[in-house]
């Protein structure tokens, strides 16, 4: 057995590691997974965004980002809301995702998000937050 290391993306890799988790987990729960994207454009031109991804009676907010000439505008609470509208209306229990110390824990928490995992020195000296927020019991 070889055990490589690879400092580089490799797509073939990848796609193989996901087929064969996916195959385990499909053998013991539903395939339930589907992607959510929310975009926010102006004249065209991406100006704000979410990519989600909807699994197992949870949306899980992989990526958020608000140009930063929009931030402080409302934009990013309009996208969490979307989001967490479309939980309820695909009967999610509810929503979760992970944020750096010097990206937007505080934002989270003003939406009701509650932390549930940290991880220290996630960069060096800093912290990296896990929180979700439960929309239905």
């Amino acid at each position: 057995m070889d055990i490589k290391v690879i400092d580089a993306e490799d797509e073939k890799i990848v796609k193989e590691i996901l087929a064969g988790l996916r195959q385990y987990d499909y053998s013991r729960v539903e395939k339930d997974m589907t992607p959510l994207i929310i975009s926010v454009t102006e004249k065209g031109k991406l100006k704000a965004g979410a990519q989600c991804l909807v699994l197992w009676d949870w949306i899980h907010v992989k990526l958020l980002w608000v140009d930063e000439t929009y931030r402080k505008t409302g934009i990013g609470t309009r996208i969490m809301e979307t989001i967490e509208n479309e939980a309820v209306k695909r009967n999610c229990f509810g929503v979760h995702l992970d944020t750096y110390e010097f990206q937007a824990p505080d934002f989270y928490q003003k939406l009701g998000y509650v932390i549930f995992g940290i991880i220290e020195d996630h960069p060096k000296g800093m912290k990296r937050y896990y929180l979700s927020k439960r929309l239905k019991k």
